[in-house]
């Protein structure tokens, strides 16, 4: 065998493996690529809820009435950027408001979910004198039909007025059913 024979053998080879559309060292295909991470679709609501509340440090020991109204956009399955404005008040005798921006964390993705939320914002109080500065709030409660286009969750926490009274800081207690469409 020459060697004119031996290097058109060789050639043919190379010829016989290569194939349309196989893979080759430095060329990736889009194909071949697999996202690191997936896009997440968001899912924004308004909020409206209301329940009973307690005032504590404003010189009112009853029960008063809590109202919220925001925004929630749940970010990923597992937590949510909340924008509210919360209000509590008895009657003709003391009331605490706060707008806060925060987030939420849902322990579940299933339609049934604990959570936790906290939110910094700025809030007011009136009660034995006028408190206004940085307002802190958290809560604890049960994020219910997460799968659907409506959901209603039940809330508990305290929203802190960091602001010293005549009694000490405002903070007012609630416990809310909220809705969210």
């Amino acid at each position: 065998m020459s060697f004119s024979h031996l290097s058109l053998a060789l050639f043919g080879l190379c010829l016989a493996t290569h194939s349309v559309g196989a893979a080759e060292v430095g060329n990736i295909g889009d194909s071949e690529i697999s996202a690191v991470e997936r896009r997440v679709i968001t899912k924004n609501f308004m909020e409206v809820g209301f329940g009973p509340s307690m005032l504590q440090n404003m010189g009112e020991s009853g029960v008063g009435y809590h109202l919220l109204a925001g925004f929630q956009r749940e970010a990923t399955p597992d937590a949510a950027i909340r924008a509210q404005a919360n209000t509590d008040f008895v009657p003709g005798h003391a009331w605490e408001g706060d707008a806060t921006l925060g987030m939420a964390y849902f322990f579940s993705r299933g339609d049934f979910s604990p959570l936790v939320s906290a939110g910094f914002g700025w809030g007011f109080a009136d009660g034995k004198g006028w408190s206004n500065g940085f307002s802190l709030a958290g809560t604890v409660g049960m994020q219910m039909f997460r799968t659907a286009t409506t959901q209603l969750s039940l809330e508990a926490g305290p929203r802190i007025v960091l602001d010293n009274g005549r009694d000490g800081m405002p903070v007012a207690w609630s416990l809310g059913l909220n809705l969210f469409y």
